[in-house]
């Protein structure tokens, strides 16, 4: 039997969004993001983040594949101090923002967003990047809450763009009526049938460009989304990196409800359960 595609249940958040502040002078991200950045060999003292693109060889500012580049890459490993302010914000947002026990990624991602072109993988026939997507075309499974937060200021193309949840689930829908609303098809080759029906319907392209707003953030805001939001980076056009990190928590009732493996389409072919890509423990085990 079929696995099919359900786009219909009710989002976590109200609005779905939540945006929330978190203690940055308890939990001090940048300065260790600067302590990787020496310790990796970018830069020899501190700089300011916004301005990093300046201190990088132009080899190490290139995007490879979509929006990763070498500096991404390899924050791919960070430090043992990184993962303890990583844990440290888990047990702040269990404690301060989230009623219920969740699981969360065991490695969360860094995100440099450089100015400049974006590499050609997602770029349409008319010259315009089309990496705005949803994660649950990527494996990820629909239970998943997503997180994403700043460490640098930023302009509107900068940004994080994000589309209210109702019009990405009628885009989300369009998709799945290509495919009979086949989960197998959907997780495992969504985001590129999305981006081919994007690069060959112009007006379905504009429905995923015009839903995608900006998202504004404060440095010390964390902010969490509902899965089905279409999301991304648009190329940056200003003359500021923007550095963020994002992760994803799935509510522990929810993980044990789960019947289906949900896997990564990427190469890696990672499970999306705990003890892999998610954390051996939940956020209330961190306590214990």
């Amino acid at each position: 039997m079929v696995d099919l595609i359900d786009l219909t249940k009710d989002s976590i958040f109200k609005k779905n969004v939540l945006k929330t502040l978190y203690p940055t002078k308890h939990i001090d991200f940048e300065s260790e993001i600067q302590s990787l950045l020496r310790s990796k060999g970018f830069i020899e003292e501190d700089v300011p983040l916004n301005q990093l693109h300046l201190h990088l060889q132009p080899e190490e500012i290139h995007y490879r594949y979509g929006t990763e580049n070498k500096v991404q890459v390899s924050f791919y490993d960070t430090s043992e101090k990184f993962n303890e302010l990583y844990l440290d914000l888990i047990k702040y947002l269990s404690q301060n923002v989230f009623d219920f026990d969740f699981i969360f990624q065991t490695t969360p991602n860094f995100r440099f967003h450089f100015p400049g072109q974006l590499s050609d993988d997602y770029r349409s026939k008319e010259g315009t990047y089309l990496g705005l997507h949803s994660d649950t075309l990527n494996g990820w499974p629909f239970e998943v809450i997503n997180a994403w937060l700043p460490f640098t200021k930023y302009h509107e193309s900068s940004a994080l763009h994000i589309a209210p949840l109702e019009e990405s689930v009628k885009i989300l829908s369009e998709l799945c009526e290509d495919i009979n609303y086949n989960a197998g098809v959907y997780h495992k080759s969504g985001w590129d049938l999305l981006f081919m029906k994007a690069n060959s319907n112009v007006q379905y392209q504009r429905s995923i460009i015009n839903s995608c707003k900006p998202l504004e953030m404060l440095p010390e805001e964390v902010v969490f989304f509902d899965p089905r939001c279409i999301h991304g980076p648009v190329e940056n056009q200003g003359n500021e990196t923007r550095i963020s990190m994002d992760f994803r928590l799935i509510p522990v009732k929810a993980y044990e409800k789960m019947t289906r493996e949900y896997v990564s389409s990427g190469g890696t072919r990672r499970k999306f359960i705990k003890g892999d890509v998610f954390f051996e423990k939940s956020a209330m085990e961190l306590f214990k």
